[in-house]
């Protein structure tokens, strides 16, 4: 297994001219990392990888991993890890699904839980939780299957944004599923039904959804991905096994679509990739030190594209390694330029520090 995946990795970084940081090949091997929905790093350096057993803790060296414990309370609140998250006062917060938000607590090596209660209106409004962020004033955003949540830090509770079907200024959808804050001090929230922007002053929304008969909508209604470039751009990742990626034009309300299609005019791709392509939406984007974006897509592919040559390269993940169901899922670069790739269903890959 380990050969394929260094293969996978060196034929990454031989076949992308067009791609401004080269990939040097690492295998990575650890317990749990073929189920990778969520990768972030502590301000000590310490890798923190969400799995589906667990919460893994990787050094670079020894690697632990954290499982809940039904008879200790201070143990993580659930092992199916979706979401890992840490603040800038370097909080380590972590979402499950289905067992609600946890703040990590390292003096203690343990964990506070933070549940949703049918009982208590302040509590967390559901405890699946997909998106975890900080906002430029230090307000913490978590993002549910029942909506969007905002943590009242001194009193310990949450205040709640949800979809109302009679009012057009909720959120579109109770699936929050992304959360981005961009250089303008914008906050973005994405859902399975649309794109929202969000004005924290007066708790309205303003909403970007698929329509099926315009062609400047988002290509799909579920947003998974949200992200702005160098330039300013807002790059919106739609949809699972349809879909694809979205530059939002905030101003007149349009997007530009980039569909995943071989045949597609639209997507730059040089080369184009070999064998049938089976498109499918965009599931992680993120832009790496030399200004290259790279694209996670949900059937198996991995995207390197050079804004600046505006060329693409793409790597089917599931054909060069022996994980025929990959879904990748996330993309983190770390904290000296490390590019971590994580899939569910398949293997944990990273590039060599530029």
């Amino acid at each position: 297994m380990l050969s394929r995946v260094f293969a996978f990795v060196l034929m990454m970084s031989a076949a992308a001219p067009g791609v401004a940081q080269d990939v040097d090949p690492v295998p990575v091997t650890l317990p749990g990392s073929d189920f990778v929905p969520s990768i972030a790093q502590d301000q000590a350096g310490v890798m923190w990888i969400a799995t589906q057993g667990g919460l893994l803790r990787y050094d670079g060296e020894d690697a632990r991993l954290y499982t809940h414990d039904s008879l200790d309370a201070a143990s993580i609140s659930h092992n199916y890890i979706e979401e890992v998250y840490v603040d800038r006062s370097g909080t380590l917060w972590v979402g499950t699904y289905g067992g609600g938000l946890n703040r990590y607590i390292p003096d203690t090596d343990s964990f506070e839980r933070f549940r949703h209660d049918p009982d208590d209106p302040r509590s967390l409004n559901h405890d699946n939780v997909a998106a975890i962020l900080e906002d430029r004033n230090g307000v913490l955003w978590v993002g549910t299957r029942g909506g969007l949540n905002r943590l009242d830090r001194s009193r310990g509770g949450f205040e709640r944004f949800e979809h109302d079907p009679q009012d057009p200024t909720t959120i579109s959808n109770n699936w929050a599923r992304a959360l981005h804050e961009d250089s303008r001090g914008r906050f973005w929230v994405g859902t399975h039904g649309g794109l929202n922007l969000f004005d924290r002053n007066d708790g309205t929304f303003t909403r970007f959804t698929h329509d099926p008969d315009d062609p400047t909508s988002l290509i799909e209604g579920r947003v998974s991905a949200i992200h702005e470039d160098d330039d300013g751009r807002l790059w919106v990742g739609t949809g699972r096994t349809t879909g694809g990626l979205n530059v939002l034009d905030v101003e007149e309300g349009t997007v530009r679509r980039y569909r995943f299609d071989a045949s597609a005019s639209d997507w730059p791709a040089d080369p184009r990739p070999s064998g049938p392509w089976t498109g499918g939406g965009v599931t992680a984007i993120e832009q790496d030190v030399d200004g290259t974006l790279w694209f996670a897509n949900w059937e198996g592919w991995v995207t390197g594209f050079d804004p600046s040559t505006n060329r693409a390269v793409n790597y089917n993940v599931r054909e060069l390694t022996e994980a025929p169901e990959a879904h990748p899922f996330t993309i983190f670069q770390s904290d000296d330029g490390t590019l971590w790739f994580g899939s569910v269903y398949g293997p944990l890959l990273r590039s060599a520090s530029p």
